[in-house]
């Protein structure tokens, strides 16, 4: 097959740690991929970045933010750029502001130390990227299960799936996604405090400050630049990037009206995941005033925010950006065979609506109950032999792009569903990442106080109460008689 050619490989890849089957699509090499990007604009002293060539493993994302943090992981670091911290000290927040969907043209325009920006090394979903910290934990559940749920974990993004899949179950967890059909920014759990209704959405839309030359005008309920509307809520693509950037806007202002969720000694972690910018590709194109103008915007509240936040902990938080690379964006002038595709895996896929489906590339999710086997066969039979398309499921993959690392921490246990099946079978229960950890100190703790106990029986067992004792020698004196 020649170069010219447009060739893809869909390519089986393991599950994630969430249990999710993905096929993963790949040019030929006559289209080179787009790197991701890793940076960070704001960390304490104490927390050191080492300037370095090597990039970033997309597995280590996660990781690394979780070591930055002062935690430990179930998962070993191959990446170097991170210097050991402080014993005495650890940040009061990890905040991370993913941008999913950078294409070749695009760039924020963000002030970072040079030593703190470094590419990301493989094609990985953004939810796998960031997420991945121990085997079926997020950094935020991770931190959550750590402190009994009373870390402040807050998730938010317009994508259901992205806001959920970074949040964590504590009671100090929310997480945000838009509702289209309400036109509301919904919160996980229902009461949440930072859920809001149209008219909230564009109170903080105004509040914004925007870059020079933009304004949001509420009678129209969009944003206008240069005289012209470019995103505009009446719009479900544009909407979803404008209720992103509401929902931020809404975090920092309750967040500094109640100074009580970040004054504790427990860490936060704060997750904005702005996943409307692939679905501005898909719509608009690559070269659009929309997807220019969202880029330009980006450049400016992300830095402003990352200010805000970094007060608000008084210089302890650690704040990161993650652009994840969008290669799909060559795929979207195949429309014919990616609408063919769409309608062969209608009964596998995640993804409903073709705007979802092609926002997703290069990877295709396929739902939970789906057959992997099935799934490539009905995309090999849509596929015709003149078709520009070519399927293989059986095609090795790089491990560099898979971010499930094989670790043996992360074999999943099988769980009972009743607890019938449980006496009838004998299983074990569920343990947890640091339950090897902790039955150590245990055992450990144990053995020194059993020790130290026949030690001291062993010694007053054999002790002379006249000659070893002082108390006795001392209590017994002669009076003196004149």
């Amino acid at each position: 097959m020649g170069l010219c050619r447009a060739a893809v490989l869909l390519v089986a890849l393991i599950g994630s740690c969430y249990g999710e089957q993905t096929l993963l699509l790949r040019k030929s090499q006559d289209t080179p991929s787009v790197e991701s990007r890793f940076s960070v604009l704001k960390a304490p002293a104490y927390v050191n970045f080492m300037k370095t060539s090597v990039p970033l493993p997309a597995s280590e994302v996660g990781p690394v933010s979780a070591f930055a943090l002062g935690l430990a992981s179930s998962k070993t670091l191959t990446w170097d750029g991170l210097a050991p911290g402080s014993l005495f000290h650890r940040p009061k927040a990890s905040v991370m502001f993913v941008v999913d969907g950078v294409t070749s043209g695009d760039k924020l325009r963000i002030n970072s130390q040079q030593s703190s920006q470094m590419t990301v090394n493989g094609a990985t979903p953004a939810s796998r990227m960031v997420n991945t910290v121990s085997s079926g934990k997020n950094l935020a559940s991770h931190v959550s299960d750590l402190f009994g749920g009373s870390s402040l974990a807050v998730s938010m993004s317009s994508d259901k799936d992205a806001a959920v899949s970074a949040g964590a179950r504590g009671k100090g967890s929310v997480s945000m996604f838009y509702d289209h059909a309400s036109k509301q920014v919904v919160g996980t759990p229902a009461s949440s405090p930072f859920a809001m209704n149209t008219e909230q959405i564009a109170a903080n839309l105004a509040a914004i400050q925007l870059p020079s030359g933009f304004k949001f005008d509420q009678t129209s309920m969009a944003i206008v630049g240069n005289g012209v509307s470019v995103l505009s809520m009446a719009q479900e693509e544009s909407a979803s990037f404008l209720a992103e950037l509401a929902a931020l806007q809404n975090t920092l202002t309750k967040l500094s009206a109640d100074s009580q969720m970040v004054k504790d000694n427990i860490p936060d972690v704060l997750t904005f995941t702005f996943s409307s910018l692939k679905k501005l590709h898909v719509q608009f194109g690559s070269d659009s005033p929309q997807v220019q103008a969202a880029m330009t915007i980006l450049s400016t509240v992300i830095p402003q925010a990352a200010d805000k936040l970094s007060t608000l902990y008084d210089g302890d938080a650690i704040v990161q950006v993650v652009e994840v690379a969008f290669n799909g964006a060559s795929f979207l002038t195949h429309g014919s065979e990616v609408s063919a595709l769409f309608s062969a895996l209608a009964d596998h896929r995640h993804a409903q609506t073709l705007t979802s489906f092609r926002a997703d590339l290069p990877h295709i999710r396929l739902s939970h109950e789906a057959s992997f086997e099935v799934a490539c066969q009905n995309a090999q039979e849509s596929v015709s032999s003149s078709s520009s398309l070519e399927v293989d499921c059986h095609a090795s993959h790089d491990s560099s792009s898979n971010a499930a690392g094989r670790h043996i921490l992360a074999v999943k246990p099988v769980v009972s569903n009743s607890t019938a099946d449980s006496d009838m079978y004998n299983l074990a229960f569920v343990r947890g990442d640091d339950w090897t950890a902790a039955f150590t100190m245990f055992l450990i703790v144990f053995l020194i106080i059993t020790l130290s106990t026949l030690a001291v029986c062993y010694v007053m067992w054999n002790m002379d109460p006249g000659s070893d004792s002082i108390i006795y020698r001392m209590t017994n004196q002669r009076i003196k008689m004149d």
